[in-house]
């Protein structure tokens, strides 16, 4: 178990804290940096919260916010988009100046007009001693705080630590023009020559960001996974399960979280088509339910594989309603769908939820990826590579059966699974903080 209080470098030391996005906007990572900011005041760090506003579009869970430490100072700035005018050129006719506006205005990110404002909030946080931090901490998502934190740190001569949620500059999923890649990786190199530490959410990440740079050798690296809070899937008071016992009601596979573009369905829908010509007797008490922030182009997707009458889409929940209904589901599905080289594939934040639930997962992933290792490592269901339908099929299969014979197949263990707490996490931060800014 971790301890109470870690030794710091003064009674107590204070951390300039640069996210993008921080609750109650839920963006991917929300609840990382809310761990962040719930935490490490618990092992002597003092915080400060430089973030955007959050845009229209955002999803908000103000249950995460109320949860956040009394008096924690946070500064939300704007976050204009610039790339609207490469739209707009575009719309006009202009297509190729259109493109090339879109790539400028997306150095590092589309949060690039955020910068300036992040940067000198900061520095005017910086500015005043008596609030001055012993060290900053960038949390990506957008890369546009890795700057403005880079710059605040060489004026005032600080410690940075970057916090890759995800990659940058080997990120498969955003491609993009040569000269936006190439302007891109000089700045992640700029960033990365001066860093005190870096942690990573992902244990392939940092060979990956050390690729072709021999000089990042000496940067301290640190696993952070995303973990779980305990508290989350506690049982609202008064409620209880009301739902018919095994052989009356339907079993449900529920995917919770946001859709992202390598979230693609289509490989479970194909091994669910194939499961339905296994078990008929399974349609109609057979649903998947699909429960967040969705990509539109993939609500069609299931008119084509025949299976649109077993499968719902539904809109955002709490984090803590969406914790619960993972732990009140039959079987959960996770999505890493089209990732080059497939090792490469990140580890969601919903893994380590799920495994905590205790439900079976189907985890349709690369077969070499992290999340595929949580699910083998804790016995906690199926790994299906996506090239393969018919191991969905083989998966749903076994769960239908089980749960028709009234013996419905178990997830991970919870006490194997101490190591993953937020907190635990959290305390390991706080060490590799201590060690930084020392």
């Amino acid at each position: 178990m971790c301890p109470s209080h870690i030794k710091a470098p003064r009674p107590v030391p204070r951390l300039l804290f640069i996210t993008s996005d921080f609750p109650p906007a839920m963006r991917g990572g929300g609840m990382r940096v809310f761990s962040i900011a719930r935490w490490l005041p618990e092992f002597g760090w003092e915080m400060e919260v430089i973030t955007s506003r959050p845009s229209p579009e955002v999803a908000l869970d103000r249950d995460v916010a109320a949860r956040l430490p009394p008096g924690l100072v946070v500064h939300r700035l704007p976050a204009p988009r610039p790339q609207r005018l490469g739209v707009l050129l575009e719309r006009m006719g202009f297509a190729q100046l259109g493109r090339m506006a879109l790539d400028l205005t997306d150095i590092p990110d589309e949060r690039v007009a955020w910068f300036p404002f992040a940067a000198l909030a900061a520095m005017r946080s910086l500015w005043d001693r008596g609030r001055r931090a012993d060290a900053i901490l960038a949390s990506g998502g957008s890369w546009a705080g890795f700057l403005a934190a880079r710059l605040a740190g060489a004026l005032f001569d600080l410690p940075v630590i970057y916090d890759y949620r995800d990659l940058w500059t080997a990120n498969v999923s955003r491609p993009g023009s040569g000269l936006r890649e190439r302007l891109s990786r000089r700045l992640e190199d700029w960033c990365l020559s001066r860093a005190a530490g870096v942690t990573v959410a992902n244990p392939g990440y940092p060979a990956r960001i050390r690729s072709g740079r021999s000089w990042a050798a000496r940067v301290p690296f640190m696993l952070l996974r995303n973990g779980f809070d305990d508290d989350d899937f506690d049982a609202e008071p008064g409620l209880a399960d009301t739902q018919p016992t095994p052989g009356t009601r339907c079993f449900e596979v529920r995917c919770i979280g946001r859709q992202v573009a390598t979230g693609d369905p289509s490989p479970y829908l194909a091994g669910l088509a194939r499961f339905f010509a296994r078990r008929p007797q399974a349609r109609g008490r057979h649903l998947t339910r699909f429960i967040g922030e969705r990509l539109p182009r993939f609500t069609a997707l299931p008119a084509r594989f025949g299976v649109e009458s077993a499968v719902t889409w539904e809109n955002f929940v709490s984090h803590r309603s969406a914790c619960r209904l993972m732990a009140s589901a039959d079987a959960l599905l996770e999505l890493l769908v089209g990732f080059r080289p497939p090792e490469s594939a990140n580890t969601p934040g919903r893994a380590y939820e799920y495994l905590r639930a205790g439900r079976p997962v189907i985890a349709v992933v690369p077969a070499t990826c992290d999340a595929a290792a949580l699910v083998r490592d804790h016995r906690a269901g199926f790994v299906c590579p996506p090239s393969d339908p018919d191991a969905v099929t083989v998966a749903l299969t076994t769960l239908w059966d089980g749960f028709s014979a009234g013996a419905p197949l178990a997830g991970a263990d919870r006490a194997t699974l101490d190591a993953f707490t937020r907190r635990d996490q959290m305390c390991a931060l706080a060490a590799f903080l201590t060690r930084g800014a020392g």
